[in-house]
């Protein structure tokens, strides 16, 4: 019998749902990301999904977008 690991819910990617999450997107989210706040809490307010690495897009740097994020990004005008 094979050895299957088990993978709970809430530790799934949220694209794919069958691979653990092991990023998070680091796509900045609407008016809540402005420089005051990046000043004040010393983060940057992201979209947060979490994603495997097959469904992440990794820009470098440490910057991984989601397919959602990607996509938005790229019908940007």
């Amino acid at each position: 019998m094979p050895d299957l690991d088990i993978i709970p819910l809430d530790e799934r990617c949220d694209f794919c749902r069958r691979k653990p999450a092991t990023k998070l997107c680091d796509y900045p989210v609407g008016e809540r990301a402005s420089p005051h706040m990046v000043i004040k809490y010393g983060k940057r307010i992201t979209c947060d999904a979490k994603m495997c690495d097959d469904c992440a897009t990794s820009l470098g740097y440490e910057m991984d977008f989601c397919p959602k994020c990607m996509e938005e990004l790229k019908n940007l005008k």
